[in-house]
């Protein structure tokens, strides 16, 4: 995922929404721009990555352990 941050300060910008956008499609990501100042987009970059993280656990396959635990 590719997060661009100020987007509330366009005169600052470094990179274009649509050089984001286009990166973040090269390397078959998903892109959103925020502003923490304005509080724009927050959520829906935190949910984005959230779901992200759950899709890959769950079709990730998970190592198996042989060790039992120990004994304190």
């Amino acid at each position: 995922m590719i997060v661009g941050n100020k987007s509330d300060q366009v005169d600052k910008r470094k990179v274009t929404f649509d050089e984001g956008y286009e990166m973040a499609k090269a390397f078959k990501l998903e892109f959103t721009e925020v502003s923490a100042l304005s509080a724009d987009n927050i959520g829906k970059a935190f949910e984005l990555l959230a779901k992200r993280v759950i899709h890959r656990l769950n079709t990730t396959p998970q190592p198996v352990s042989n060790h039992l635990p120990q004994r304190l």
